[in-house]
Formats: structure tokens, C-alpha cells, sequence
């Protein structure tokens, strides 16, 4: 009896070239969108943290509100602002500092430094006790309302990073009695000091290029004058009459 002999026949199916190119390009696409997901995840948190509000405790034990402006959490830096900056009346603190104030110039949150870039508005509006404030030189700019009717305000030192004042920054501020404005700013808003019934004498650097209406108002006696020395660009001193 002869045995039946069964051959099996192997058979390949081959892949049509245009269909391998898409099947590369899909597997090439699926590669770089994980490859790009922790920098998505990143920028997402730093978009989240933008904006977001905390409070820390400055060297002197007082504590201060401050808003995030830009975060790097790879590089674990950021700037932030004192105060939430909404209106004149977003108080930085909660209580009446009867002391001189010092603000720092760095501030550090979890794993996150911060630099301190601005001052919003109303940081400090309505301390009636605080005697004197000391800013970093890392600030750039003071904000609306920033120091209004700090009535028991005798000085404030402005540094050289600052370039612009806003608008009632120091207004009736009736015990502040000398004011020196640095050449770095450069834009001095409405009424900025206006209502600073003690102040004898303000210089104002060189650099200004945008001063707003009633910045002096009521100002008793004050007057100014432009002082040049050498064809340099003018500064305006300004002195009770």
C-alpha cells in the first residue's frame, strides 16, 4: 500500500513599498510624539504656575504675597512680583508694618528660586505706619498705588534697576521729605507723587523720557530746576521755593 506523502507549501506575502513608507512614518511619528511629551508636560506646569499666588517669610520674619510672572522649572528659576497686583487695594501684607521694611531680592518656593522683578499695584497702599522701604535692585518697575498714603513714609530708596513709577505710586505720602530718582527711569506716571505735602527735594535722573500730569501736585513750595553739566542730558532738581 503506497504511503501518501503531504507537502506543505510555505507562502510569503510581501508588503507593497507604499505601504511599508506609511507604516514607517507612522511608527516615526508615534516615536517623536512620546520623545516630546515631557517637554509638553513642562511647559504645561510653567503655563500653570504663571500667575499663581504665594506667601513667603522675608528675612526680618514679615510675610509678604507675592504672584508669579515666569517660571523655568528645568533651571528651578522665576521672577515674580510683590503682591497680587489687581487693584490699588491688593495689600502684600496683612499687617501694618510700624517698622522699616526690606524687600528681598530673591525668594525661594519648593525647588524654585524666584527674582523679584516688579512691585504691583497696591503692594503697600494704606500702610500708615510703615516708616521706611528698602527695594532690591533687582525690581524694575512700582506699580499703581504702590505706596499710597503711607502716611508715616519719611524715606524710600529707588534703585538703579528701576525704570518705571506708576501712577500714584507714592501719592499723599505726607511724610516723605526727600525723593531721589535714578537715571534708569525712564516713565513717571499721573500723580505719581502727588499730595506729598513734606517732600522739600526731588532729583530726577537724566533718562526720563515719559512724565505724566500732576506728578507734583500739591507739593508745597516745590519748584524745579534743570541742572546740565557739560552738554550732559539734563536732570531736573526740584526744591522748596
Amino acid at each position: 500500500m503506497r504511503q501518501a506523502t503531504t507537502t506543505a507549501t510555505a507562502t510569503t506575502t510581501t508588503i507593497p513599498r507604499k505601504q511599508r513608507s506609511r507604516s514607517f512614518w507612522v511608527v516615526l511619528t508615534l516615536m517623536l510624539t512620546l520623545a516630546m511629551l515631557p517637554a509638553v508636560a513642562l511647559t504645561q506646569q510653567a503655563q500653570a504656575a504663571t500667575g499663581s499666588v504665594f506667601a513667603a517669610t522675608n528675612d526680618d520674619g514679615v510675610e509678604i504675597t507675592y504672584k508669579v510672572l515666569t517660571e523655568n522649572g528645568t533651571a528651578g528659576t522665576g521672577t515674580v512680583q510683590v503682591g497680587e497686583g489687581v487693584n490699588s487695594q491688593s495689600r502684600a501684607m496683612a499687617e501694618d508694618l510700624a517698622e522699616p521694611l526690606t524687600i528681598s531680592g530673591t525668594v525661594t518656593k519648593g525647588d524654585i528660586t524666584y527674582t523679584v522683578t516688579g512691585i504691583g499695584s497696591g503692594a503697600f497702599s494704606g500702610c500708615t505706619a510703615l516708616p521706611s522701604v528698602t527695594i532690591p535692585d533687582s525690581v524694575t518697575s512700582i506699580g499703581y498705588s504702590v505706596f499710597f498714603r503711607c502716611l508715616s513714609l519719611t524715606s524710600a530708596t529707588i534703585p538703579d534697576s528701576v525704570a518705571s513709577v506708576g501712577n500714584y505710586a507714592f501719592s499723599s505720602c505726607t511724610s516723605l521729605s526727600s525723593l531721589i530718582i535714578p537715571d534708569t527711569v525712564q516713565s513717571i506716571g499721573n500723580n505719581a507723587f502727588s499730595r506729598c505735602s513734606s517732600l522739600a527735594s526731588a532729583i530726577i535722573g537724566s533718562s526720563l523720557q515719559s512724565i505724566g500730569t500732576n506728578v507734583f501736585a500739591d507739593c508745597t513750595f516745590l519748584r524745579a530746576r534743570v541742572l546740565r553739566d557739560r552738554g550732559e542730558p539734563a536732570s531736573i532738581y526740584l526744591s522748596r521755593a
